[in-house]
């Protein structure tokens, strides 16, 4: 199954809605639960989680995906699970771990508008129960649509994402796993679309042309999104109460990421050896 993105999980997922306002602020909806705020900077109501740390900002929820082992889409309050900032659900990506094995791949895909999709991973162990994985997701495509009063291609995508990861077991008890991953996404021409003519745009002089992919603004615009963040996360694999798992870590800074991703599933049921998660604070990195 080949999920490249929050869209494709909306697809899969039943109840899971997105009100996609531009890539700065997807508006998620779990159950007909969501936020009615729309800014980039803004908490919501159904929030996304990347290997338990918490993506703080609105505008680093949507983003490409790559290198993950499931997807989690958690339904209702998950306050007890991963904080106070779960009201309506929960969308949590859980990315592949190191593994004891040299292991390799690199995918390169291509289609119309001169898009050019690369995607790898690199895993192997660095000396006794050390393991450490490296992946990576780029992607180039020209733009879809045209700007009639500029003239320009609008839409463009140029997204370049990494992730690397080590994995400490230095006894049966306990697995170490430290995390860092970085991303950059630049678009050029941001399109709106003129609700379709009536009577009331005729009143203003103004006739939105038909064609879906042509836009009327007068300037093209862009967007810009860098997210860098790092964590620690310890776990107790033999605990039989208390904290399955603690994630210190540190903020996630948003908004942005564009990986690519093959999926391999889908789990809605939360995890719940579980039972307290702190809320995952996020810094907002104006671009």
């Amino acid at each position: 199954m080949r999920i490249n993105g929050l869209a494709d999980v909306v697809s899969l997922t039943p109840s899971l809605g997105v009100a996609d306002c531009g890539p700065a602020s997807p508006n998620l909806t779990l159950r007909g639960i969501g936020s009615t705020d729309r800014d980039a900077g803004s908490d919501r109501s159904v929030v996304v989680f990347v290997d338990e740390v918490y993506m703080g900002r609105a505008g680093g929820s949507a983003f490409d995906l790559f290198d993950l082992e499931c997807i989690e889409v958690l339904h209702g309050p998950q306050g007890t699970l991963f904080g106070k900032n779960v009201v309506g659900g929960a969308i949590h990506y859980i990315s592949k771990k190191p593994v004891a094995e040299t292991d390799a791949y690199l995918q390169v895909g291509a289609g119309n508008y001169n898009l050019l999709e690369t995607r790898g991973m690199f895993n192997t162990p660095l000396a006794d129960n050390i393991n450490g994985r490296f992946s990576f997701s780029t992607r180039d495509c020209d733009g879809f649509q045209t700007n009639l009063r500029t003239g320009n291609d609008v839409d463009t995508a140029e997204n370049v994402s990494a992730r690397g990861e080590i994995q400490f077991t230095p006894s049966d008890d306990l697995t170490i796993l430290l995390s860092a991953d970085l991303a950059r996404d630049r678009i050029y021409g941001i399109s709106r679309k003129v609700a379709p003519a009536s009577g009331f745009t005729a009143f203003l002089g103004f006739f939105p042309d038909p064609d879906p992919r042509n836009v009327q603004t007068n300037v093209d615009g862009f967007f810009d999104r860098d997210i860098a963040g790092y964590s620690a996360c310890p776990h107790f694999p033999r605990m039989k109460s208390g904290h399955g798992s603690s994630a210190p870590s540190f903020p996630k800074k948003t908004p942005a990421v564009c990986p690519l991703a093959t999926v391999p599933c889908l789990a809605v049921p939360p995890r719940q050896e579980k039972w307290l998660r702190n809320p995952r604070r996020s810094d907002h990195l104006s671009t």
